[in-house]
């Protein structure tokens, strides 16, 4: 609520609070942010599929001009297609641990959407064409991405994406989200990649709120890591916590710089963030994203390496393992409230329990094993 609050955050177009989460923490938000703050009320057993077209009527309310041909069209497509899971990015990240059902899914809905959004005659002078073309234009990267899991030929050539995208500024010149999917899409071909940075560059420079600029950044960083510039991404990576103290991906990486500089008071900082975070919605667990469970598994690991003096010393470890048995028996847990199983139908869940707690696993499975980071870099536990 603090950094929702701050000046440089108020200029959402619309902020939305589910089952009054956000006036249970702060009274006072609803009348800061006035006739743009959405209250969306509903049971947990109601279909996601009602919520959705019942949040969409609210906006609908708030901004009448939203309503339209291209709205319609999308909403079809995404309630159709189950598409919240489809584009979850966790989703592609546990591809590599979940076998080659899990991809095989995903290939097959990218496709189905993608001849759902191309049949569409799309009157070009009609409002807002430029929403539809970025969906289509960021299902064609998508798809591009599973391509690229299996070294096949791109579908959409890369140099010709991004002219398409770059012609979605012909309806809205102000659309500079349009660089950030450039970016993304020059990031997938060696001969293009270079100009990733000039592209976030442009939208960071674009962006007039802060928590945007956040996640804008730590992209950027990722580019530079990519690229052995770790000087330039720990700079970005700070960026991106500064702008938003919240973001678990920006607090996790700013630790494993940390590591790589030897940097143990700036590590236990950051590691210490984390695992507070953890303790605080521990009890909400089965609400919270996979990544969430993941990066409070790897924070807990961390510090069980860098702070353990005696082999007795298991705290952090066991609540790690804590957090490992809890992913291992959500596929025995039958409340359908929890969060992945809202997310994903039951034809792939069983895939992407099994991928998650193998990835968490790997540096589970005996107190003498190795961490490995992503860096490459071996320490002893």
């Amino acid at each position: 609520m603090d950094i929702l609050k701050k000046k440089e955050n108020q200029s959402f177009d619309l902020v939305v609070s589910l089952n009054q989460a956000a006036q249970q923490r702060d009274p006072e938000i609803a009348q800061m942010f006035g006739e743009r703050f959405i209250d969306l009320r509903f049971q947990e057993e109601d279909p996601a599929k009602e919520i959705l077209e019942r949040l969409m009527e609210k906006v609908y309310e708030v901004v009448p001009d939203s309503r339209s041909h291209v709205m319609n069209h999308l909403l079809f497509i995404y309630n159709q297609y189950d598409m919240a899971a489809v584009l979850y990015e966790h989703t592609c990240v546990l591809l590599k641990g979940s076998g080659e059902n899990l991809f095989q899914y995903l290939l097959e809905r990218y496709e189905d959407i993608l001849r759902a959004l191309e049949s569409v005659k799309l009157d070009t002078s009609g409002h807002m064409a430029e929403y539809f073309l970025f969906s289509r234009y960021s299902c064609q990267r998508n798809l591009n991405g599973l391509y690229y899991l299996k070294k096949w030929v791109y579908k959409y050539p890369v140099r010709g994406l991004i002219q398409n995208i770059h012609g979605i500024y012909q309806f809205d010149r102000e659309f500079f989200r349009v660089e950030y999917l450039k970016a993304k899409v020059a990031e997938q071909n060696v001969m293009d990649r270079v100009f990733a940075k000039e592209y976030f560059g442009r939208c960071i420079k674009n962006s007039t709120i802060e928590v945007c600029k956040s996640y804008l950044y730590y992209h950027l960083a990722k580019w530079y890591e990519r690229g052995k510039q770790m000087d330039e991404a720990l700079r970005s990576y700070k960026k991106a916590y500064k702008n938003n103290p919240a973001s678990v991906k920006a607090v996790f990486k700013l630790a494993v710089c940390a590591d790589i500089r030897n940097d143990l008071q700036s590590e236990k900082k950051y590691l210490k963030l984390l695992i507070d975070d953890w303790k605080q919605y521990k009890s909400n667990r089965n609400k919270m994203p996979l990544m969430d469970l993941e990066y409070a598994y790897k924070s807990n690991m961390l510090m069980d390496d860098i702070t353990r003096v005696k082999m007795e010393d298991t705290v952090y470890y066991e609540e790690a393992q804590k957090i490992l048995d809890f992913t291992r028996n959500l596929t025995k847990e039958s409340d359908e409230s929890y969060f992945i199983r809202r997310l994903y139908n039951d034809d792939v869940l069983k895939y992407i329990y099994k991928s998650i707690a193998g990835r968490m696993d790997i540096s589970c499975l005996m107190q003498g094993n190795i961490w490995r980071n992503s860096h490459g870099t071996v320490q002893k536990q």
